[in-house]
């Protein structure tokens, strides 16, 4: 089995609930992008999807998020709230620094 799908099945796990079913993935050159509960998403690379899904879970639960911000959980350890206007999509430590 390709590892990426095993990386998608570990994701749908985490977020099976009302997050989860209303999830559509998409590869943007190659990066994983999403819309939850009307964000856009930031997955970055096809790996550690469970982490990221567990981040993504603990931000929509526990953070003012401002509609049409973008959430960057390419890295699980440090996600990013992008403000709505904002050319800025990086993270620290993501593989999109320069």
């Amino acid at each position: 089995m390709d590892p990426v799908w095993t990386e998608v099945v570990e994701l749908a796990l985490v977020l099976r609930d009302d997050i989860g079913a209303t999830l559509h993935l998409r590869l943007q050159g190659s990066e994983v992008w999403t819309e939850a509960l009307g964000y856009e998403v930031r997955m970055g690379a096809p790996i550690d999807l469970a982490d990221k899904g567990r981040t993504l879970r603990s931000l929509l639960s526990a953070a003012a998020i401002e509609p049409g911000s973008i959430i960057d959980i390419s890295s699980p350890s440090r996600p990013a709230i992008v403000p709505p206007g904002s050319s800025q999509v990086e993270v620290e430590g993501s593989d999109e620094e320069t």
